[in-house]
């Protein structure tokens, strides 16, 4: 197994899109940066706290700050925590070791994040 040596580029927010939320996080969010259209409850997840999905007209998470900050930061889901350092949840663009991917790599992963968004809003209406 590779060394994780991942850790992300400051200012980069690629990955930071329709993701879950916890419930009581969302629910004391007093501040959004892009308008919600929609708030989805998230399939439980066993051992996790209950989540949401909230939605936003351009599919970037409402809570990302205009300079590219996670607003809950400190409280964000599990997912976002291990972004980048599993398969299931590949960075664009670095590998978990901390190498830069080659742009063919990073073609195909954005290829994939892009799949997925489209399965995630098949028969949801945005």
């Amino acid at each position: 197994m590779p060394q994780r040596k991942f850790k992300c580029v400051e200012g980069c927010s690629e990955c930071c899109t329709i993701a879950p939320v916890y419930r009581d996080v969302w629910e004391k969010v007093t501040e959004t940066f892009r308008p919600v259209v929609k708030v989805i409850d998230a399939p439980p997840i066993h051992g996790l706290r209950p989540a949401v999905f909230p939605i936003t007209e351009d599919g970037i998470c409402p809570l990302l700050t205009l300079e590219g900050k996670c607003s809950i930061y400190g409280s964000r889901h599990e997912v976002c925590k291990k972004f980048g350092l599993t398969k299931d949840a590949p960075c664009m663009f670095l590998r978990v070791n901390g190498e830069t991917r080659t742009k063919k790599e990073t073609e195909t992963i954005r290829a994939l994040w892009q799949e997925r968004e489209n399965q995630f809003f098949k028969g949801v209406k945005r």
